[in-house]
């Protein structure tokens, strides 16, 4: 009998050509995103709160699989005598602005209605929406020639893409400014938690000698950022404005979203009303 866990690695270690942008396989899923969404808003957008729970709940699973086995590749590496070494990847660490969504989802399927789950859900059809599209849109360093990597990164950004859509067709009918609010309360927590992360991290690196990367949401003071746009930002001001704009920027993005997202609510109500007595 061989070892199972050799095997799975060797499996999932499978590589292929480097992916790049825009590619047929970028464009294939970015297809399958858009059908996906289409499928859910014309087939679940009245669906019960008990079912939209379900579909989280399975979104969620594949997510959570799609990123151990992803990290299990990623961080594992197979010595002279065949045997397998892990060694973590720090700068990996599942708490980015698109990784929140394996956080926030499941408060998302198990907490009552009220107003934390809709903050929660506001920032699933805002700040978590944005990330997934933007990676979605300018896939520039997710790519790899890891097939499980490639795999992995379209599933869960395009699940963020397709949630989003989904939540802001689910509750058109009462997706109103304490969505916008609650959402980016949820942010600015979330951004909080980070700082904690970041300045917890440095430190157990430096007790222990280490120099790992860990720079959740990409803002740690110890590392560049590295996102676009942002990454000059960094380098021209001090660290506090830095961290100013970076906020900033994200909710006058997130209120962008916002208010489209109403318009087109708003929109589609009139149209179904003029039908209804026409």
């Amino acid at each position: 009998m061989g070892n199972y866990i050799v095997d799975l690695y060797s499996i999932m270690s499978t590589k292929s050509e480097l992916v790049t942008p825009y590619s047929v396989f970028h464009l294939v899923c970015f297809a399958l995103v858009i059908a996906f969404s289409i499928f859910l808003c014309v087939f679940f957008r009245n669906c019960s709160d008990r079912t939209m729970r379900i579909l989280l709940f399975v979104a969620w699973v594949a997510m959570v699989l799609l990123e151990i086995l992803d990290q299990f590749v990623d961080g594992t590496s197979v010595l002279e005598d065949g045997t397998l070494f892990f060694d973590y990847q720090w700068y990996r660490f599942p708490f980015q602005l698109c990784s929140t969504a394996l956080w926030i989802t499941p408060f998302i399927i198990l907490i009552p209605e009220g107003v934390v789950r809709d903050g929660l859900i506001g920032y699933m059809t805002l700040f978590s929406f944005f990330g997934g599209l933007a990676v979605m849109f300018y896939p520039a360093d997710v790519f790899t020639s890891y097939i499980v990597t490639n795999v992995h990164t379209m599933v869960h950004h395009g699940l963020q893409v397709a949630l989003g859509v989904f939540f802001i067709s689910h509750e058109r009918h009462k997706y109103n400014l304490r969505y916008f609010v609650g959402g980016t309360v949820t942010f600015l927590c979330l951004v909080g938690i980070a700082c904690v992360l970041n300045e917890v991290a440095h430190e157990i690196f430096l007790a222990y000698g280490q120099d790992d990367t860990f720079n959740m949401f990409y803002f740690s003071p110890y590392h560049d950022c590295t996102l676009p746009v942002l990454s000059e930002i960094y380098k021209m001001v001090p660290y506090p404005a830095f961290m100013l704009i970076y906020c900033g920027g994200f909710i006058f993005i997130a209120f962008i979203i916002y208010f489209v997202a109403s318009l087109i609510n708003h929109i589609t109500d009139r149209v179904r009303h003029k039908e209804k007595y026409v």
